[in-house]
């Protein structure tokens, strides 16, 4: 990265706010583009960057989603990413939402911040139907008694990943099969219905979660 555009990233985190994650969706609640663009966009500027969203044609028809990020000293990162449409009798529509959808994620992406789905924990590793699982059911080890502290959702300093992102993040390297299983143990551990993400809150859950993976590992 060019010099200039790094120091102005840099000045950019230290005063760039909360991404409020006010938008409601079948998953779960998320920072929607206007919350997104209104939060970044005088952080960015206070530290001479602009961004730009821009399209152009892809070799197989395609319609390609161009997002840079511009420092004033002429400096700038480009990414490219293709629009993928869902399937809507309207096609506009259909156009419409794809590049809202993709707009968000690219500006999120090439900024390195996050703001998404609170709940896309099950949509990342369950699939509609559960596969069979090879491997020996998963059972925390028995020791000494987790806390039960709430987890931290404070970001770091520089934007690094909260207690509670750390501990979701840590089933989304499984493999999806164990993954899968590790959630079925959860809701039946804690009793719990619906989108597992929402209840990982404590650090009785965080223990819960380590030691089934290092039960995985074994």
């Amino acid at each position: 990265m060019a010099n200039e555009l790094a120091k102005a990233l840099c000045g950019f985190y230290a005063d760039v706010g909360v991404i409020q994650q006010a938008a409601k969706s079948n998953y779960g609640q998320f920072a929607d583009l206007p919350t997104v663009l209104s939060t970044v966009l005088p952080a960015l500027a206070k530290h001479d960057l602009i961004q730009s969203q821009t399209f152009e044609p892809g070799l197989d028809g395609t319609t390609i989603l161009v997002t840079t990020l511009m420092h004033v000293s002429g400096e700038s990162i480009v990414s490219r990413l293709p629009l993928i449409l869902g399937r809507n009798s309207n096609a506009m529509f259909a156009l419409g939402g794809a590049i809202t959808y993709f707009r968000r994620y690219a500006l999120l992406s090439i900024l390195g911040l996050s703001a998404d789905v609170e709940a896309d924990l099950e949509d990342y590793v369950e699939p509609s139907t559960p596969a069979p699982v090879a491997a020996k059911p998963v059972k925390p080890t028995t020791g000494q008694k987790p806390k039960t502290l709430p987890l931290s959702t404070e970001k770091g300093p520089n934007g690094e990943s909260s207690e509670r992102d750390k501990v979701i993040d840590s089933i989304k390297e499984l493999p999806k099969e164990q993954a899968a299983q590790l959630l079925q143990d959860f809701r039946s551990e804690f009793k719990v219905t619906g989108t597992v993400a929402n209840h990982i809150t404590s650090q009785t859950h965080a223990q819960f979660i380590a030691d089934a993976i290092k039960s995985l590992a074994k």
